[in-house]
């Protein structure tokens, strides 16, 4: 396969894949995504039309209260009851046609009586008639609303609502009001948000109890008026919603055959069911687009790769074929021709490996004929040494003997004699033979000379040694030939090689020297050509010897290296100059290596420069150990200065070395600034002189309690704006040597923030305390207002004289305006107020605007910027106008020689970076400042202002004004800041949460009449559980006199026996009993009866108590009248 194919088939591959995965990856994702999107849009708007709904019902609800509330409509029809009137009938049809011209979709008004029979109606077919379907539940749900449906003229549905009629609480007969259905099908056909196919479906259940659709389908108008369920078919989907099971709907089929994304709503207020759906095939469409844009990104991808695999093939082919048709060519026999340079790197190095081996083939024929011809030249000069030779026998320099084969020497010259030692009257003497000359592991040798001169006539010179006169031994060159065959004599020449073998030992230590060596020594010549070249030369170049000698430096290094950097070197080296470069080189086998190169200069006996000695100290460990050095102190620079605390060293004179960014932060210094300067810049100047002191003793060998301590220690520290600050600060000593002074580390943490944080918490608590102390003082001072309460209204019951009534009137009076105050003490409790309202603040602060200018007089100017936009908060409006009323007072105190005191309203976002000290949420909030340029306060002040009975004031102020701000703004959920500085003034912001609906409250409502007619009483039994004698005997009391069975207890556990054998109708229980509480008594209350009716009463709830008291509600608070008492037992009876 060739590189071109097979390189569009990877690059093709490589493309596909990826886009495949993240096709499926992403659209698995999106479709996910898009489905939850399409869920939580259809809540929204199920949320929406439910509210819409609810909104519209109880609008007319409303309607018909308020005809159901016309005294004439009331006595004319309690004149019916006495004596039935056709004229009073025709009054009471007039009334009924005013009312129904006066409001807008009224079909029709029925009048009803007890009985449940029609007395009259707008409607003059039912009138002549005399019959009318009418019902009406005695069941008195909360938020239940009493409707009937039912099908009008043209199959239209009617709305139905029913209210009764009483006169003087008396309850005389029914209204009936019907409406049309045309308001609700308006909003359940806004499809706002549905798109193209979305719709709302709505049922209910008609008097016969089966489910039919309110309201007509989106795609068919027609067909949901027409469909009845039978009530006993409990397999549809929105027969579950209508029993109130809410539900998402996936997968789901419609009436139109149709896939749809749908989430069933139960709306409780009518006992209705609703449906809200969009296609699926358009809730998910946008997962086509992405297919489609996928589809169009693969295919580009596609079509890029195969462009770029192609230009790819075609650059990595033309030098590939370039060097084949290079080889072609030398095989044609075109010697000249090389591959050239490629951009290519492997390209490139495979055209320089083929010059090389080109060039090598070239230069081993060029050595071929060089060694032709040297042997030619060689065998010449064998003639010429031949004739040499025996003039070299004739000369002086080397010593000649004659000898036979028994070892005597028959003769021999002067500088044989000079070389062993001996004398010419010994060689007379016969004293020198020379086999006693030759050490007897040479005398073989000899014996072989001669075997070989008697069959040659000579013998091969060899290497052996004479013994010298001395009894050293001489080296020699030993050769002889046959003198005389029949008397075996030889002429024999001999040469000392002692100077010779002395070169030679120097010579081979050198070259062991050289050999063993870990540097690169080389041995270049004039041509830049390598004479010779150690192992490890070899070795980091990956070849033989006689791959590199007598090879170019461009052969081996590559021609590039060559030209650009050694060339350059070697010509300086060659001129005399020794040179010096640190490279990296990328040798065959060994990789890129760091190299420090030294050319010098080669000189011969003559004084000429024939070459340069190359030496390469390779120092790529050394190099990379020194940059590992370098990085571990970069990296140690690094941890210090990335630390979270401050960091400085200092030398033993408490110079400063080093200075972290964090350091930098705490002491507001830059490194720069404070480097080389005294650490006593940074410590106060009182402290400064001991921190001297402390360092001298150390060093003399004292124990010091704060080099070495471990936990550190907290001191004062100096700011460079010269303020002081806390901080914990731990010293130790730096290891020393014997080039460096005595060193100190410190590392160190800013408390600022901390302590403050610790202020908070302590104030939290006191304010904590405070609360507890005051929610038991509630507790028990509402008990007592109780009991005040209480009988107070007994005696108003009772027959008493004017007097007696003003002056018990006056008793009910104070005991409101002490439970008043209990309910501001309880704003140091933090507890919600139970009376919060929906509110503006510029209508609060508007409505007190004139109150707030007499209070702080003409003076002081007042400023509002109130923003026209604000959104509205949920708190009480009392304590909001307690507010301020009490910062006014602060400001007026601030500024008694006059001054400015400016209100501001603005809408704002409080985010999870904003810092107070107060808890907050993230989110929406009113912002009210309050601004004054009075006399200020300092920091230490402002710390403490929020605490009770705190104050600047003397005997002018109590302390509890603004502490009583600070717990209505944290009972509302919101924060209260102040900034001051001394003489410039205060600035107050309070932040309100935004709220869109009123928060529900804890509070019962109670009811504002007797009961006594509407229920006989004498029917209920009621079991009274309170510790407080007193309280229980006051509720035992109101409760007989209202015609209940009262029993009563002081414990729970009482109670429950009780409870075992005789039946309740109603349990009233305190809260807080001693043994077991109240909310306990009922759980197990419920265990023995399960349909028990119950009612809390309590004077104060802490936070755990209100936490279970929302669990099992409801909840009367302490003092409460006789007449709320019984009014709260009536409405949960009934």
């Amino acid at each position: 396969m060739k590189i071109k194919k097979l390189l569009i088939i990877i690059l093709v591959s490589m493309s596909i894949f990826p886009i495949l995965f993240s096709y499926f990856f992403f659209y698995g994702e999106s479709k996910t995504l898009l489905h939850d999107n399409s869920i939580a849009k259809l809540n929204d708007i199920a949320t929406l039309q439910h509210k819409r709904i609810r909104q519209l019902l109880n609008s007319k609800k409303e309607s018909v209260k308020l005809i159901a509330g016309s005294k004439q409509l009331s006595l004319l029809l309690d004149s019916i009851r006495i004596i039935d009137s056709e004229d009073t009938k025709d009054k009471i049809v007039k009334i009924l046609n005013d009312a129904k011209n006066s409001a807008s979709n009224i079909k029709r008004l029925s009048v009803i009586s007890l009985d449940q029979n029609l007395i009259v109606s707008t409607d003059r077919e039912i009138n002549s008639q005399h019959q009318y379907t009418f019902h009406y539940s005695n069941q008195n749900r909360e938020n239940l609303l009493n409707i009937q449906i039912f099908k009008g003229d043209n199959n239209r549905l009617i709305v139905g609502f029913t209210e009764r009629l009483y006169i003087k609480d008396k309850h005389i007969g029914y209204i009936s009001v019907d409406f049309s259905s045309q308001e609700l099908i308006n909003i359940i056909s806004d499809y706002t948000g549905l798109g193209r196919t979305g719709e709302v479906v709505l049922a209910g259940k008609d008097a016969q109890g089966n489910t039919m659709f309110l309201t007509p389908t989106r795609h068919n108008e027609n067909s949901a008026f027409n469909i009845i369920i039978p009530k006993d078919k409990l397999d549809i989907l929105i027969t579950f919603a209508m029993k109130g099971e809410s539900s998402i709907l996936k997968g789901y089929v419609d009436y139109r055959s149709v896939s749809v994304l749908a989430i069933s709503r139960h709306l409780p207020e009518v006992s209705w069911g609703m449906i809200v759906k969009i296609d699926s095939k358009e809730a998910l469409e946008q997962l086509d687009y992405f297919q489609y844009f996928i589809i169009q990104i693969g295919l580009l991808v596609i079509i890029l790769a195969i462009v770029i695999s192609i230009f790819l093939s075609k650059k990595i082919s033309e030098p590939i074929l370039a060097l084949e048709q290079v080889v072609r060519g030398i095989n044609k026999g075109d010697i000249k021709l090389r591959a050239q340079k490629s951009k290519l790197a492997e390209i490139n190095e495979l055209g320089i490996s083929f010059n090389q081996m080109f060039s090598s083939q070239l230069m081993a024929e060029v050595a071929l004929h060089d060694a032709i011809k040297q042997l030619t030249n060689m065998n010449g000069q064998l003639h010429f040494e031949a004739e040499r030779f025996t003039r070299w026998k004739e000369s002086n320099f080397i010593g000649i003997i004659h000898s036979d084969a028994e070892g005597k020497i028959l003769d021999a010259n002067s500088a044989l004699l000079n070389m062993l030692g001996y004398s010419e009257n010994e060689l007379k003497n016969g004293d020198i033979d020379w086999q006693h000359l030759t050490p007897k592991e040479f005398l073989h040798l000899d014996m072989t000379a001669i075997a070989e001169a008697e069959e040659k006539g000579y013998w091969t010179p060899f290497e052996k040694e004479y013994f010298h006169k001395d009894g050293r031994r001489v080296p020699i060159l030993i050769g002889g030939s046959l003198f005389k065959h029949d008397s075996k004599e030889f002429i024999v020449f001999i040469i000392d090689l002692t100077d010779r073998n002395k070169q030679l030992n120097a010579l081979e230590k050198y070259k062991r020297i050289i050999e063993d060596s870990n540097d690169l020594i080389a041995f270049v010549d004039t041509n830049y050509q390598f004479q010779m070249v150690n192992p490890t030369y070899c070795r980091y170049h990956g070849l033989p010897k006689n791959k590199i000698e007598n090879h170019h430096l461009s052969d081996i290094l590559s021609e590039a290296l060559f030209v650009d950097k050694v060339k350059p070197l070697t010509d300086r080296a060659l001129f005399g100059e020794i040179t010096k470069d640190t490279t990296t080189v990328k040798f065959k086998a060994l990789g890129k290596r760091l190299l420090n190169m030294t050319y010098t200069p080669y000189k011969n006996d003559e004084g000429n420069i024939v070459g340069f000695i190359f030496r390469g100290e390779d120092i790529t460990e050394l190099e990379e150990h020194r940059q590992l050095l370098e990085s571990t102190k970069v990296e140690q620079l690094q941890i210090i200065n990335s630390m979270l605390e401050g960091v400085l060293t200092t030398d033993n004179s408490g110079a400063i070395l080093t200075f972290n960014p964090q350091a930098e932060n705490i002491f507001g210094y830059k490194a720069e600034e404070i480097i080389g300067k005294n650490v006593s810049l940074l410590i106060p100047h009182n402290h400064a002189v001991e921190h001297d002191s402390y360092l001298v003793g150390f060093l003399k060998g004292n124990e010091s309690a704060m080099v070495g301590n471990r936990q550190g220690r907290n001191v004062l520290a100096l700011h460079k704006l010269q303020h002081e600050f806390p901080i914990r600060v731990a010293i130790a000593e730096l290891p020393s040597n014997a080039l460096s002074k005595a060193r100190f580390i410190a590392n160190f943490q800013d408390l600022t923030e901390i302590q403050r944080q610790n202020e908070i918490i302590n104030r939290s608590l006191r304010m904590e305390s405070l609360g507890n102390v005051i929610g038991g003082i509630s507790h028990d001072f509402n008990n007592i207002l109780g009991i005040i309460t209480g009988y107070c209204s007994l005696l108003l019951d009772a027959p008493t004289t004017e007097t007696d009534n003003r002056y018990l009137s006056v008793i009910s009076a104070a005991s409101e305006r002490g439970a008043k105050l209990t309910e501001k003490l309880l704003t140091f409790t933090n507890q919600q107020s139970s009376d919060i309202s929906l509110l503006s603040l510029n209508e609060v602060i508007l409505m007190n605007k004139d109150m707030i200018e007499t209070l702080v007089t003409s003076k002081i100017s007042l400023e509002f910027v109130l923003e026209p936009k604000l959104l509205m908060t949920c708190v009480e409006k009392s304590l909001l106008e307690d507010l301020l009323l009490n910062m006014s007072i602060n400001a007026m105190h601030a500024m008694p020689n006059g001054g400015k005191l400016k209100f501001k309203t603005e809408n704002t976002v409080l985010g999870k970076d904003d810092k107070f000290d107060m808890h907050f949420q993230a989110g929406q909030y009113v912002k009210l400042t309050i601004e004054d340029n009075g006399c200020g306060m300092s920091k230490e002040v402002c710390s403490h202002i929020f605490e009770p009975f705190y104050t600047t004031k003397g005997k002018v102020g109590h302390g509890l004004g603004l502490s009583q701000c600070y717990g209505f703004v944290k009972s509302s959920s919101g924060v209260i800041n102040v900034d001051s500085v001394v003489n410039k003034g205060s600035i107050f912001s309070i932040y309100l949460p935004v709220s869109v609906e009123k928060r529900s409250t804890a509070r019962f409502p109670t009811s504002t009449g007797n009961g006594k007619d509407q229920f006989d009483a004498k029917n209920y039994t009621v079991l009274i559980v309170d510790d407080e004698n007193e309280i229980r005997s006051l509720n035992s009391e109101v409760l007989n006199n209202a015609g209940f069975t009262v029993f009563s207890f002081d414990n729970a556990a009482d109670a429950l026996v009780l409870l075992r054998d005789k039946h309740i109708d109603m349990i009233v229980t305190d809260v807080v009993m001693p043994q077991m509480g109240g909310v306990e008594f009922i759980e197990k209350a419920k265990v023995l009866v399960p349909a028990i009716k119950y009612l809390f009463v309590s004077g104060y709830l802490d936070e755990k108590d209100n936490t279970q008291v929302k669990k099992i509600k409801p909840l009367l608070s302490k003092p409460y009248r006789g007449s709320e008492l019984i009014s709260a037992i009536e409405g949960l009876i009934k």
